[in-house]
């Protein structure tokens, strides 16, 4: 690849449970692209080094991100429909693997890093449509005030049952003038701390559906799916 100064980032793969193969992997002979082969088709046009993260702790004395390369490999004659299958191989083959990270906040954090290191001063994240928003802003984040890298972000064809890029909530912060500056952001913060508990925070679901229908917001669901 050379002094590539793009970096395609594959969010975190996990390949284990089938549900997730379909979202690594997709269908790419019906041109239904899952995030590394989103990331290998963008990585050939951009002329970049794909980064490949685990995401969650090695599986059976093996970290996930080799596991994932073994798995994208097997399968590169499957890419015909979208690119030259032999490009795809030669990108898996030189790609950079983090086998460290344990979450989607290590994961720019690392990238970032990388980046730096190495002069690199745009990078594609790739993820599913439901969470590229998140990976985003995690880029965002840890890039800081310095802005020193650029972060582009792309969503692959193939989503999480049940979800998509409309079930995806952001809260803002308020920057409208003519709107009350309510603090809501800090609030749905500070509900991830409940949410270390999964007994507490479905209790405090429960009470939060309650609070809603006081002030009359109809709220049909359970708090556990």
């Amino acid at each position: 690849m050379g002094a590539t100064k793009t970096l395609v980032l594959a969010h975190g793969q996990f390949l284990l449970p089938g549900v997730w193969k379909k979202v690594v992997w997709g269908n790419p002979k019906e041109e239904l692209l899952g995030v590394i082969p989103k990331a290998l088709q963008l990585a050939d046009r951009e002329g970049a080094a794909v980064y490949l993260c685990s995401g969650i702790p090695p599986i059976g004395g093996r970290a996930v991100s080799p596991h994932a390369l073994e798995f994208a490999l097997e399968r590169v004659n499957e890419l015909a429909a979208v690119m030259e299958p032999a490009s795809a191989g030669n990108i898996l083959k030189e790609a950079i693997f983090d086998s460290t990270v344990q979450n989607t906040r290590d994961e720019a954090e690392h990238a970032v890093a990388y980046c730096r290191k190495h002069n690199i001063r745009r990078v594609w994240v790739v993820s599913a449509p439901q969470h590229v928003f998140r990976c985003h802003q995690e880029m965002l984040i840890a890039i800081g005030s310095c802005r020193d890298v650029e972060v582009c972000a792309t969503a692959s064809d193939v989503d999480f049952p049940e979800t998509s890029s409309a079930t995806a909530i952001i809260v803002e912060s308020p920057h409208r003038s003519d709107m009350p500056r309510f603090n809501t952001p800090l609030y749905v913060r500070a509900m991830f701390q409940i949410m270390k508990n999964p007994e507490r925070f479905k209790e405090f679901l429960t009470h939060l559906g309650e609070l809603l229908a006081r002030h009359g917001v109809p709220v049909d669901w359970e708090p556990e799916k």
